[in-house]
């Protein structure tokens, strides 16, 4: 059975964005598996606290994906003045 693990920053995609990937990558492995395994297929969303990702040394937030994935995010819940501040001080 296949299982396909998304991790994301917290709060960049919507719920509705978040149906559109899930869908779309069960889609995807059912092209290659076939029509059947649909039924055996899991895809889970991890998501990671917004200033809990490093990337090349740099700390990620959600502001800072949405700046740079211009499709998404535009539903999406904001991070909390708390949390801008924490992430702030991780960097």
């Amino acid at each position: 059975m296949p299982i396909v693990t998304v991790q994301m920053m917290e709060g960049v995609l919507s719920p509705a964005e978040k149906q559109k990937l899930l869908k779309g990558i069960t889609d995807a492995v059912v092209d290659v598996y076939g029509a059947p395994m649909r039924l055996f297929m899991h895809v889970v969303i991890q998501e990671v606290r917004d200033g809990d990702w490093i990337a090349g040394g740099t700390t990620i937030t959600a502001d800072r994906v949405r700046k740079i994935a211009p499709n998404v995010g535009r539903g999406a819940r904001r991070a909390t003045p708390k949390v801008r501040a924490a992430a702030a001080r991780s960097r």
